[in-house]
């Protein structure tokens, strides 16, 4: 595909999880449609002292949407799903997704080396 952007993303929720993880990887699917998930794992909190544990997926994809406008897609997203600065700042994440990786520039090095994230690239990797 022609001006085809290749990413990765995290996923994580904190907040009625299941159902938040779920609606966002369906959202995904309807504007990415060839994107890939990994299974939903539960994690420890990061960096979130007050939270409770995170529900989590990786995701790669490919469009021809600029970065600016995935930015922009995965922000709607979030606060679509009652993402606040005030909720955050209590510890509940309805929903964060972040672009880790685009193209061959890795954005979140630190959020790559995860145990979770490395399993989960592993798994996708020998699936598609």
């Amino acid at each position: 595909m022609e001006n085809c952007n290749h990413f990765i993303l995290s996923l994580g929720s904190n907040e009625d999880a299941e159902i938040h993880i779920a609606s966002a990887c369906h959202h995904l699917e309807t504007l990415f449609p060839a994107i890939y998930f990994s299974e939903a794992v539960y994690t420890p909190p990061i960096n979130c002292p007050a939270s409770k544990p995170f529900l989590n997926c990786v995701a790669c994809a490919t469009t021809v949407c600029s970065l600016k406008e995935v930015y922009a897609i995965l922000k709607n997203m979030e606060e679509n799903a009652g993402r606040t600065p005030e909720s955050k700042a209590q510890g509940i994440v309805p929903l964060d997704i972040d672009v880790l990786k685009w193209n061959n520039d890795i954005l979140k090095p630190a959020d790559m080396e995860r145990d979770y994230i490395r399993e989960a690239l592993h798994t996708l990797c020998l699936e598609n």
